[in-house]
């Protein structure tokens, strides 16, 4: 995989321009950087000025605290048992109900310290968070332990990416502006208010408030296809040509022999599979790779480790050869719109054994 870090910086620059000068942008750096690699970015976004990073565990967090990583990082699913992790490591956790915070306020008193969290309020994606039942709970708990100061107030949009969903996503950010009112009232300080993830900084302007969350946007996907033209591709997925075969008219292909050459022709095996996060629902001819500028269509089953593709067409494809499994030639959107999936899935399920090429061009 190779990741592109002056794409990265222009897509970074463009959500930047979306919004005004003042606003806080907080970057989704969890499971390992949408697949780019998380201490590479995560650095990176640091030299380029991102405000907040954003993991899923503790242990991300940590990981990135190991490779140098200053920027305050917010921790999105805690757990009570990385408690000291976060004091140790300065992580900023979510906290997301009143048990949670009733156990992370006894920890903080029994250390004497102060912990930075972030109350993530329910307004409809009905995940994780306070719904507002719990708000009258929750302003008496802020109260009773003080040793936990709210670094931010935020929700999380169920359908920004979606026209269709306009009308539920007004809905949310009005119940969110309630609701951090209702928070707020009970504060000396004022914390940082978000609410608007990559698609919502493109399609709700009017509500950046304090700070903005980038996630797929800043890796080259544009999910509410306003801008497709205006981010680059992050990422570009290859591998190579293990070996190529001429194969009789009626030669099945793979597992199961669901590749079938009724004419004959010619396969070539690429060093790539399910367990380096080639979908095996690219086979049979749904999913195809770029060899020679031109498509060659998966045939059988994808193997664990391998994947034969049809180059018939292709007279002189020869082992050593590259092969582009995603990238500027093929559109990650594309590829996910083939197997029913979204572009997420493809970049998250990239396995660690893919090594990682970090350039500027």
């Amino acid at each position: 995989m190779e990741i592109n870090l002056n794409a990265l910086t222009h897509n970074f620059n463009f959500y930047k321009r979306q919004i005004k000068p003042g606003t806080k942008v907080m970057v989704m750096v969890k499971a390992f950087a949408y697949g780019g690699g998380a201490a590479e970015i995560a650095n990176h976004l640091q030299t380029m000025g991102a405000d907040y990073l954003a993991v899923a565990f503790s242990d991300e967090g940590v990981a990135l605290r190991k490779q140098g990583i200053r920027l305050p990082i917010m921790v999105l699913n805690p757990v009570e048992e990385s408690f000291d992790l976060l004091r140790e490591y300065n992580l900023e956790p979510v906290v997301f109900s009143p048990e949670f915070f009733k156990k992370l306020g006894l920890f903080a008193r029994h250390h004497a310290i102060q912990i930075p969290i972030h109350l993530d309020l329910d307004t409809g994606m009905h995940r994780l968070g306070f719904e507002p039942k719990h708000l009258t709970e929750l302003k008496k708990l802020i109260s009773a332990y003080p040793e936990l100061k709210i670094a931010s107030l935020y929700t999380h949009l169920v359908g920004a990416d979606e026209e269709v969903h306009h009308d539920f996503s007004i809905q949310q950010l009005d119940q969110f502006m309630e609701m951090k009112s209702q928070v707020e009232a009970v504060l000396v300080y004022k914390p940082l208010i978000h609410a608007l993830n990559s698609a919502g900084i493109v399609r709700y302007p009017d509500y950046q408030m304090d700070m903005v969350r980038l996630g797929i946007g800043l890796y080259g996907v544009e999910v509410t296809g306003k801008y497709d033209a205006s981010l680059k591709p992050v990422s570009t997925l290859k591998t190579t040509i293990s070996q190529v075969k001429e194969l009789p008219a009626g030669a099945t292909v793979g597992y199961s022999r669901k590749g079938v050459l009724a004419q004959g022709g010619k396969i070539a095996t690429l060093a790539i599979g399910y367990a380096d996060g080639y979908d095996r629902r690219f086979s049979q001819g749904i999913g195809y790779v770029i060899i020679q500028g031109k498509k060659a269509p998966v045939i059988g089953n994808v193997c664990m480790d391998m994947v034969m593709v049809d180059v018939t067409p292709l007279p002189d494809v020869k082992a050593g050869e590259e092969a582009i499994i995603y990238g500027e030639q093929i559109s990650l959107k594309e590829l996910a719109d083939r197997i029913g999936t979204i572009p997420y899935e493809l970049l998250t399920n990239i396995s660690t054994r893919v090594k990682r090429v970090y350039y500027l061009d």
